[in-house]
C-alpha cells in the first residue's frame, strides 16, 4: 500500500504508531522504491519509482518494463492510477535487467530551474542502472523525454558508472 510518501503492508499497519491507512492502490503489481508527492494543476499527484521487473499495464494491455507511475491522490481515500511510463529505450543497451526500473528520481517545476519553462514540470529519472534522462511530465498521462543524460560508456559496460555512483 502507498500513501503520502509512506509504503507499508496492511498486514503490518498495526505496528505503525500514529499512521492510519486512508487509501491504497496495487500499482499494477509493481514494487515501489521512491515516492514523491507533487502539487500540479491544483491537485496532488504521487510519482512512484519502481524496482526493475515487468508487469501487465491494464491501461495499455501490454506487459511493460517497470519504470514510473503517477497517481492522483487529491482524494486520499480514492487514489486514481493515471499512468505508467516504462523506461525509455536505450539503444546502446538491450539487456532487460540493466534498463528496467526508474527507482531514483527528482521532480521540480520548470519555474524553479535556471533554463526551465514556467508552467512545465520535469522529472530527472534513472533509466535502469546506467543512464539518466529528463522527462517533461506536465501532462501526467503523456510524458515527453527532453534529453538523455548517459553516465556510461556504451562500449565497455564492465567499467561503466552505475547510477548510484553519479
Amino acid at each position: 500500500c502507498l500513501w503520502g510518501g509512506l509504503a507499508f503492508s496492511p498486514a503490518h499497519s498495526e505496528d505503525a504508531s500514529g499512521v492510519a491507512l486512508v487509501g491504497m492502490d496495487p500499482l499494477q503489481g509493481r514494487s515501489s522504491y521512491q515516492l514523491a508527492p507533487h502539487q500540479q494543476d491544483g491537485r496532488w499527484l504521487l510519482y512512484v519509482g519502481h524496482h526493475p521487473g515487468k508487469a501487465l499495464n491494464p491501461l495499455t494491455g501490454r506487459v511493460e518494463e517497470n519504470g514510473m507511475s503517477v497517481l492522483d491522490v487529491t482524494d486520499p481515500q480514492h487514489p486514481k492510477y493515471l499512468h505508467h511510463q516504462p523506461p525509455s529505450a536505450v539503444p546502446w543497451l538491450k539487456e532487460s535487467a540493466r534498463v528496467s526500473g526508474s527507482y531514483h528520481f527528482s521532480i521540480c517545476d520548470g519555474a524553479d530551474l535556471p533554463k526551465g519553462k514556467k508552467g512545465k514540470v520535469y522529472v530527472l529519472r534513472t533509466v535502469g542502472d546506467y543512464a539518466h534522462e529528463i522527462v517533461d511530465v506536465t501532462n501526467p498521462k503523456k510524458w515527453r523525454v527532453v534529453t538523455e543524460v548517459a553516465r556510461s560508456d556504451p562500449s565497455d559496460l564492465d567499467k561503466a558508472y552505475h547510477t548510484h555512483n553519479s
